[in-house]
């Protein structure tokens, strides 16, 4: 099954690496490099999975995060997954707080 699925991340080395990977195993990826254009994307692209890196220019992953999660319908229960640098105990905990569904350190 196509999946369609949203990478928000400035890197777009990261974007490429995550996208080139899910395009070859048959998804749509939609590819966003900010917080706010994320959130715009989401809203309108209604995405499967949205791929959020914690750390972004203007609304961060953790907004993004929480913004989707307090929206009403179905679209707030799509499944996020975080992605952050390094083992940093206290931002993992604080995506999962958020709503994140998971979250993992950047490749």
């Amino acid at each position: 099954m196509s999946a369609r699925i949203l990478i928000v991340s400035d890197d777009a080395s990261l974007q490429r690496l995550l996208g080139d990977t899910l395009r070859r195993d048959g998804h749509e990826v939609i590819g966003s490099p900010n917080g706010h254009d994320g959130l715009t994307r989401w809203a309108a692209d209604r995405p499967h999975l949205v791929i959020v890196d914690a750390v972004l220019p203007g609304v961060d992953g953790f907004g993004v995060v929480e913004r989707i999660r307090a929206s009403e319908g179905p679209a707030a229960h799509v499944p996020v997954v975080m992605l952050g640098s390094g083992a940093n105990a206290a931002a993992k905990i604080r995506g999962l707080r958020v709503g994140a569904d998971d979250f993992l350190t950047k490749p």
